[in-house]
């Protein structure tokens, strides 16, 4: 399998947690729109296997055994993967986390979420709401006492 250029968002050398075999091995990842195919090596034009990152979700991984470690979190699968470096790691989570509409919808999700709270906020700013007075009779009673700090409560007693 072969992708033309234009066509490859991007593609890096990660290491891959096997699904059974639980053992890291190198592999040579490609993403292509919403797929990201992975290669036994560079030169192989047959892909290992592929994961739709179109559903998934991506995150740094919770797991930190293996330095720049993050997850593609699909309905079938989490996938672990380790970059060579931060900046590695940090590119492909953000190429990743584009390529998934999940994102995607979470940011207009967070988007509209803190424009509703800044309205939210705005309008309450603008209510004028009284401070609490205290009750108009001169007698001394509990609900008078609340609205005296420690300091006049002692004056009281």
């Amino acid at each position: 399998m072969s992708f033309a250029t234009k066509d490859v968002t991007y593609s890096g050398q990660l290491l891959k947690l096997g699904a059974v075999n639980k053992a890291w091995k190198e592999r040579w990842f490609v993403l292509v729109g919403s797929k990201l195919y992975y290669f036994r090596s560079r030169e192989l034009k047959q892909p290992q296997g592929t994961v739709s990152v179109d559903q998934a979700y991506i995150r740094p991984s919770i797991d930190q055994h293996q330095g720049y470690c993050f997850e593609i979190v699909t309905s079938q699968r989490v996938f672990q993967l380790v970059a060579q470096s931060q900046a590695e790691m940090r590119k492909w989570v953000d190429v990743l986390t584009r390529a998934s509409s999940i994102s995607r919808e979470n940011d207009r999700f967070h988007i509209l979420e803190s424009r509703i709270a800044q309205a939210e906020c705005a309008s309450v700013a603008h209510v004028n709401v009284p401070p609490p007075q205290a009750p108009s009779s001169g007698s001394q009673s509990s609900d008078a006492l609340a609205y005296l700090t420690d300091d006049d409560s002692e004056a009281v007693h």
